[in-house]
């Protein structure tokens, strides 16, 4: 039996999240992006490189236009920064490479990337239950929570495209697809490979995701942390 992913408690900076906003939210998800979703929830830092995932999507768009209309992505993007005039440029390219998708592959009742910026967190909780890829291709991230949470509240088995630069790559990188985050043509058969997972091995990755991240809570590696820091030697008198 799949867990109850209502039993998770769920608590934002500012208040805890009620089931009903998150519910209303997934309903108005639910017909966004096509038959499948890839999902990416960032902020907009330049080491998200969100710019490039978005340039991996299309590639797999004329790589498979048997897609068009079949495979959307949901962009979820908090703004990061935007007094730094790098984030905010950032900011600009990230609108301007979603358009230039939009405009060369969307179709009427079709948007290939479904762009919201903003910090709308029911939102987030309903697209973590119910995509079916999962893309984290961060240049540099210490940990990256957003791989470890998505995937205890994901109904649909999704699978994780996960950065090899990653800090939870070193937990989780048997379980996901690997993902070379500078390498667009890469990162797009990394995608594919991800959507095209045979059911039995999506539910099997998804369960070994889940568990995992059960057993490396925070107080496993606070343990961890400790026990290194244990094995140092002693400093020299």
């Amino acid at each position: 039996m799949a867990p109850d992913r209502r039993a998770v408690t769920v608590v934002s900076k500012r208040e805890p999240i009620a089931y009903d906003r998150v519910d209303g939210a997934r309903v108005a998800h639910r017909g966004a992006g096509g038959l499948m979703s890839a999902l990416r929830v960032d902020r907009t830092d330049p080491s998200k490189n969100i710019v490039r995932g978005s340039m991996a999507y299309e590639r797999l768009l004329e790589r498979r236009p048997d897609l068009h209309g079949e495979v959307g992505m949901l962009s979820l993007l908090d703004p990061s920064r935007l007094a730094v005039p790098v984030y905010a440029a950032y900011l600009e390219e990230i609108r301007a490479a979603a358009a230039w998708v939009n405009e060369r592959h969307g179709r009427r009742g079709w948007l290939p990337i479904d762009l919201r910026i903003g910090d709308n967190f029911p939102l987030v909780v309903a697209a973590y239950r119910e995509y079916d890829v999962l893309i984290v291709n961060s240049i540099a991230d210490g940990m990256n929570l957003i791989s470890k949470e998505a995937p205890l509240l994901n109904e649909r088995d999704g699978a994780l495209a996960l950065s090899v630069r990653a800090g939870s790559f070193e937990e989780l990188g048997d379980l996901c697809i690997p993902v070379e985050p500078l390498d667009v043509a890469e990162t797009s058969f990394a995608l594919e490979t991800a959507l095209e997972l045979p059911a039995v091995e999506r539910a099997e990755r998804a369960a070994g995701l889940r568990r995992r991240v059960e057993e490396r809570d925070v107080a496993a590696w606070i343990e961890a942390q400790l026990a290194d820091l244990a094995r140092l030697p002693e400093p020299a008198r």
